[in-house]
């Protein structure tokens, strides 16, 4: 009897080794590289997600998640013509998506902080028109109103800011049955 018993305990010792090393052998799969660089970047170590998100768009060019990647690595770039391109890839790669529209207006938000108030104007404009309905909206139109105020456009400035308590829904108190 405990020469059958140490048999099955050697047996399952080498079948655990085997079984532990063939997962650690396993290549990570796309979700799994995905979720590591997105946690690496929600870290704040933007360097080394920066990284991470160029190999992952090498393995996966294709993948779901490319829309997501480049628009962190968009966010990332230090250079403000490679920030431009990237999300003008997004733009014309996801039309009429939520990652058109968070492109838009990240686009606007970049010519705005380099006080090119003019194109920021443009697309800012362009996600009131096309994306009204988006979670980017109320940002837009603030930035829009600084940019049209930038430009001494403030009749202009005005009408956006009238629009925008135009378009703001007034919930009142539910009325009581009594």
């Amino acid at each position: 009897m405990p020469e059958k018993f140490i048999k099955h305990t050697v047996l399952f010792i080498v079948f655990l080794f085997f079984a532990v090393l063939s997962l650690q052998a396993r290549p990570m799969l796309e979700e799994d590289v995905y979720l590591d660089a997105m946690q690496t970047f929600n870290e704040k170590k933007y360097k080394e997600a920066a990284v991470k998100f160029d190999d992952f768009m090498k393995k996966f060019p294709k993948s779901s998640y490319r829309p997501n990647i480049l628009l962190k690595q968009a966010e990332l770039a230090d250079d403000f013509f490679e920030k431009k391109e990237l999300y003008e890839k997004v733009i014309l790669e996801y039309q009429n998506t939520e990652y058109e529209a968070e492109a838009v207006y990240s686009l606007g938000r970049a010519y705005y902080a380099r006080n090119d108030h003019a194109s920021a104007g443009k697309y800012l404009l362009a996600m009131l028109q096309k994306h009204s309905n988006t979670f980017w909206i109320e940002p837009s139109y603030y930035y829009l109103f600084l940019s049209l105020s930038a430009r001494k456009k403030y009749k202009e400035a005005e009408n956006i800011y009238r629009d925008y308590n135009l378009s703001l829904i007034h919930i009142s108190e539910p009325t009581r049955p009594y």
